[in-house]
């Protein structure tokens, strides 16, 4: 199916966005005062003079700006060294600009952090933006806030750095390192700032406190996303319906009595998906269309991987262990032979045709041998009796073949070799084999679902590691 490889793709490409980048968030101090102060016209003319000053030093240092969120900007850059000293010369050109124009009052704060995100075409999504745009509100007017992420990776030498404590991100509960850059003193060194060349070799030093940055491990792309492959999944759904299929057909025709058309699909499972091809490929594609969905959608992702996995885990233990019972030999019986019953019969009736082992019976329109023929039955194959179940002449049964749907099945009188048989329809008992069966299928899901839980997270711990601290 056509959503398969679009799901793969889809993993693959979310895979090699991620990657590590600095990221700058700027914001004007007091922007409602100065709108409220300046009015609209007057506002919106320094704020398009704070853009244009803002923009040409990142394109000047190499950053991307990736948008722009009301006055603020969100920048990103590959190389730490670049975003400091972009941040530096952004706070210089604005000085410089209030200076040369007193009517211009426009000041900003600056947060950067590092880490990896995941770098896509128009935008960048990640922890890493979380953390920067929160390192941003720790910062005062005309300050520049960096966190231990970033003085990890750069050459403390080269900039004034006061450490002013640590902080724990709302929603966090790893504290980081805060540091101010000091942009404002010895400007004798900060006017020979100048862009580090995107291949440039950054020295990584040691600082007491940081955080030492280790690379993350290579996990496979199916890992990101649903920790599920296409074919995993195709498999665990089809195990899934295969499961639901089965334990419909055995315990669904009781409960469908006001159902017959129902009743008789599950009755037949089998001979009912060879009879409508259609509407079962219809059915399975649909199922797999909405499991891919679910897998797709953050939300759902991992109640979807549960479900796949416990009902997997639900088939091929339990109705795998009560058919493996049921064929034990004759002389061979469980020990226990208790019932419950959970249903008791209905007054509704089945008729079974009979015949020898793959014989066909024709099932026509209407009750005579001139009829168009609808459908053919198997022997064992049985069927829900229509209340105006015989003809006038008691030659022919009418029966439930789906919904919506009856046919007519001829009756035979031969005594010694009958036609078809009618019994009341029965209600649901679960033997103690069953029982047993179903409690290992209800444990091993359980199993299932827990071992699925915990591979989940630790993959997800692999790919968003705390750094580590000394």
């Amino acid at each position: 199916m056509a959503i398969w490889p679009l799901l793969k793709r889809s993993r693959k490409g979310i895979a090699r966005t991620r990657k590590w980048v600095t990221v700058v968030f700027t914001d004007i101090v007091d922007s409602t005062q100065h709108w409220h102060e300046l009015g609209d016209i007057e506002a919106r003319i320094q704020l398009d003079q704070h853009d244009r000053l803002l923009k040409a030093v990142v394109k000047e240092f190499d950053g991307v700006l990736v948008k722009t969120i009301g006055d603020s900007l969100m920048v990103t850059f590959e190389l730490p060294d670049n975003a400091i000293r972009a941040a530096i010369a952004m706070q210089h050109v604005l000085e410089e600009h209030r200076e040369k124009n007193p009517d211009f009052e426009l000041k900003i704060r600056i947060g950067i952090h590092r880490g990896q995100a995941l770098v896509e075409e128009d935008d960048v999504y990640g922890n890493t933006v979380n953390v920067a745009a929160r390192v941003e509100s720790q910062a005062g007017s005309g300050e520049i806030i960096v966190s231990d992420w970033v003085i990890s990776a750069i050459d403390r030498d080269n900039y004034s750095l006061s450490r002013i404590g640590s902080f724990v991100p709302k929603g966090k509960t790893a504290s980081l390192l805060l540091y101010r850059v000091n942009w404002w003193r010895d400007e004798s060194r900060l006017d020979a700032i100048k862009p580090e060349l995107p291949d440039a070799e950054v020295e990584e030093v040691d600082v007491p406190d940081a955080p030492v940055e280790r690379e993350t491990p290579e996990v496979d792309g199916g890992a990101r996303f649903g920790n599920a492959r296409p074919i995993q999944t195709v498999v665990l759904a089809s195990l899934s319906l295969g499961g639901v299929l089965a334990t419909a057909s055995r315990y669904g025709p009781p409960l469908l009595v006001d159902h017959p058309g129902w009743a008789s699909l599950l009755l037949n499972p089998v001979a009912s998906l060879a009879r409508h091809p259609i509407e079962s490929i219809a059915v399975f594609a649909l199922s797999l269309l909405m499991t891919s969905l679910m897998l797709l959608n953050r939300r759902t992702q991992t109640f979807t991987r549960s479900m796949l996995r416990g009902s997997a885990a639900l088939l091929v233990v339990g109705i795998g262990l009560f058919l493996a019972i049921e064929a034990l030999p004759p002389n061979v019986q469980w020990p226990g032979e208790q019932t419950l019953v959970l249903l008791k019969p209905s007054s509704a009736r089945w008729v079974e045709v009979r015949g020898r082992p793959g014989a066909e019976t024709m099932l026509r329109s209407d009750p005579s041998d001139l009829a168009l023929q609808v459908a053919t039955a198997r022997a064992g194959e049985r069927f829900v009796l229509s209340k105006n179940a015989l003809d006038e002449n008691r030659e022919w049964l009418q029966i439930h073949l789906a919904p919506g749907r009856l046919a007519w099945l001829r009756v035979d009188g031969d005594p010694e070799n009958p036609s078809h048989a009618i019994r009341r329809a029965a209600g649901i008992r679960v033997g103690e084999p069953e029982g047993f069966a179903l409690a290992s299928g209800l444990v091993a899901a359980f199993v299932a679902v827990m071992c699925g839980w915990w591979v989940d997270w630790r993959r997800d711990a692999l790919l968003n590691r705390e750094p580590i601290r000394r």
